[in-house]
């Protein structure tokens, strides 16, 4: 089985690294036997990438999780799976290998937090989460094209999650916002220009 090494790095940007939950320390690579298609998925608890990639069906199982840190150096087009739990790329000429076996039933249930639907109303997103959608944006689509995140939606009073969009359109991500006090009032405006002298 043959996966496309930029959406394991682009899940790599979004994976935990050094979690207590050490489920969440890897891209997660699923595919049930009998689909066309493999789940590549990184998530730290607060953002998540999802990439959805066609393969050749397979008659077994594959669960993968590739270390966040071994995950982000992968340099080659494609990362390969030949059964077992062993994942191979190449850098140049050599070959490297990972055990990767996924602990089953560890994993959150990821397709759970995907919203039905989103608004489009403002929401409050940590500022390590917007560097991070960037960083998605210009693995997946370029340099240029990470010049500019374009997120949308997300409430923290029903736990909806904000969708990056502009990602190709069997990719997603999602990022869990923050309450914060944001108003700002008439009062605020007037002793902030006064602050400055404007």
């Amino acid at each position: 089985m043959q996966f496309q090494a930029n959406l394991i790095r682009a899940a790599a940007i979004v994976a935990a690294e050094k979690d207590i939950r050490s489920c969440l320390n890897g891209v997660r690579i699923e595919y049930k036997p009998g689909e066309d298609h493999v789940w590549i998925v990184g998530t730290d608890g607060g953002a998540m990438f999802v990439a959805r990639q066609i393969v050749d069906r397979q008659t077994d199982p594959v669960e993968l999780l590739i270390p966040t840190k071994e995950a982000r150096k992968i340099k080659s087009k494609h990362a390969y799976h030949d059964g077992g739990d062993v994942v191979t790329w190449q850098i140049g000429n050599e070959n490297h290998s990972l055990y990767s076996k996924a602990e089953p039933g560890l994993y959150p249930d990821w397709r759970r937090v995907v919203p039905d639907s989103v608004d489009n109303t403002r929401t409050n997103i940590r500022m390590d989460y917007m560097v991070k959608a960037q960083k998605v944006v210009t693995e997946l689509c370029g340099k240029t094209s990470g010049d500019y995140v374009d997120i949308r939606g997300g409430s923290i009073d029903d736990r909806t999650p904000a969708i990056v969009m502009g990602l190709s359109s069997n990719c997603l991500m999602l990022i869990m916002p923050y309450r914060a006090n944001s108003s700002v009032t008439e009062a605020d405006l007037t002793s902030l220009r006064a602050k400055l002298g404007i």
